[in-house]
């Protein structure tokens, strides 16, 4: 995900690899490879080509930080009254995001419901032990 959050980012502000791949000290096959999901790469490097997409485009960086932290997600719900409309709207990439953090809430509320009837299972082993 964070190597399309990189290209969304990219294109939108017009940096080239080219001319990513000179500030660095990369080459710019490498950039397109992460682009695309080919190649990952370091944090570290994550960072230093997010400080030369900014210096060349500034707020690049500021952009790809919104969309990292989610925030993609509540631009998205203020554009919209319903969700319906958040779901026609959104693009593929979006609607993956979307099913994984519904998945992962609906494990989370599984989990807590398991633990309120193991806490309770405990209280009444405690009273009927007593």
């Amino acid at each position: 995900m964070i190597h399309q959050f990189f290209k969304q980012v990219q294109d939108s502000y017009g940096v080239k690899n080219k001319d990513l791949a000179e500030m660095v000290g990369i080459s710019a096959k490498h950039i397109s490879e992460f682009r695309s999901g080919k190649a990952n790469i370091s944090v570290d490097l994550l960072w230093q080509l997010v400080e030369a997409m900014d210096k060349l485009s500034p707020g690049a960086k500021k952009e790809f930080g919104f969309k990292l932290s989610g925030g993609w997600r509540v631009e998205m719900l203020n554009q919209h009254k319903d969700w319906h409309s958040v779901i026609s709207d959104a693009t593929p990439d979006d609607l993956e995001e979307i099913f994984l953090a519904m998945a992962d809430r609906w494990s989370q509320m599984k989990s807590k419901k398991k633990d309120k009837k193991d806490k309770k299972a405990k209280r009444e082993d405690l009273v009927i032990s007593a």
